[in-house]
């Protein structure tokens, strides 16, 4: 079932795969996200593209304190903020990506209330670290999470501020799930494919391990699957929107 699933989904793309020479060109990347745990969805990007020796930084906007599905088993009586920060160092160190900022300066679930203050952050962190290519997701947040949605939109106001030449890289959802989400482009892009093997796979299940104080929201995810099952068998693949930003 698993398989057909998967072949299913491929079925309805056209697209363009994200080959070596392709991911070469994104030149230096930085990675923009909602959440301390968001960069499981580019877990197979992040680890190819440090195959390839290219430099690669997370930026996380949120405290990731807002999560009521959060285990209390795993926080205790410490602050959830600091809990999730460790997780993702732990993360990062497993990607080998060295430079993660995770200040926690505006609240989990409210980051559009933010927006303007956050731009404004953004673009300062993107003119110091100054990629060619940001990671980000797109316009409809890929769920429609408030975060996810607000994570765009602050990318792009960042960059209008910025006036950068940089490149837009947009995780979308896969298959049936982008036509129930929708891709709401303001620019033409381009469909790209990354297929993800084995060690892809073993990095995003060990991610899913690092983050122990999220795992009810990653068993949801994961449609109740192991991660084995989810990523090795179901969604294999991770998909994107290639557009220039001028």
């Amino acid at each position: 079932m698993h398989h057909l699933i998967g072949r299913r989904i491929a079925a309805l793309e056209s697209r363009q795969r994200l080959e070596h020479d392709v991911r070469e060109s994104l030149g230096r990347v930085v990675a923009v996200f909602a959440h301390m745990d968001d960069e499981i969805t580019s877990g197979g990007l992040l680890r190819q593209l440090g195959a390839c020796g290219q430099s690669r930084a997370i930026i996380v906007l949120t405290d990731g304190r807002a999560n009521p599905k959060t285990d209390p088993g795993v926080v205790g009586g410490r602050d959830h903020f600091e809990v999730r920060r460790e997780e993702l160092s732990e993360a990062a160190a497993l990607l080998q990506i060295p430079q993660v900022l995770a200040e926690g300066r505006f609240h989990d679930f409210n980051l559009k209330s933010y927006h303007d203050e956050a731009a404004g952050y953004l673009r300062r962190q993107l003119e110091s670290l100054r990629p060619d290519t940001i990671v980000t997701f797109e316009p409809s947040g890929t769920n429609y999470h408030p975060d996810h949605v607000a994570t765009h939109h602050i990318v792009r106001a960042a960059l209008v501020s910025l006036k950068a030449d940089t490149r837009l890289l947009m995780l979308t959802p896969p298959g049936l799930a982008r036509l129930i989400f929708g891709s709401r482009q303001r620019q033409p892009a381009k469909l790209l494919e990354l297929a993800c093997g084995a060690p892809e796979n073993q990095v995003k299940c060990k991610l899913v391990d690092i983050y122990r104080s999220q795992r009810p929201t990653t068993n949801q995810f994961l449609l109740g699957m192991q991660p084995e099952t989810f990523f090795g068998r179901v969604i294999t693949k991770e998909w994107y929107y290639l557009c220039g930003w001028q």
